[in-house]
């Protein structure tokens, strides 16, 4: 089964890194990593433009911040 993905749906790059709070080369190196795909990518000459799934932005941004939370907690703490 093919899943349809409107529009609507797509975040352009500069959302994305305003969602994820990151800079365009850190959403470069999120990319090289394979953290997120993009699902769209519309050649323009030879200039190349990404979008990304609302959906796997918002669940990279909930990953990432997990990683914050806990690198933020003093070791041997418990978190509740």
């Amino acid at each position: 089964m093919i899943k349809t993905v409107t529009t609507d749906q797509l975040l352009s790059w500069k959302d994305a890194m305003q969602a994820l709070g990151v800079s365009s080369p850190t959403l470069y190196a999120i990319l090289e990593r394979g953290e997120l795909e993009p699902a769209k990518i519309q050649q323009i000459g030879k200039q190349q433009r990404k979008f990304f799934r609302e959906g796997d932005v918002t669940e990279l941004r909930r990953k990432r911040e997990g990683v914050q939370d806990s690198e933020n907690v003093p070791s041997g703490a418990t978190t509740v």
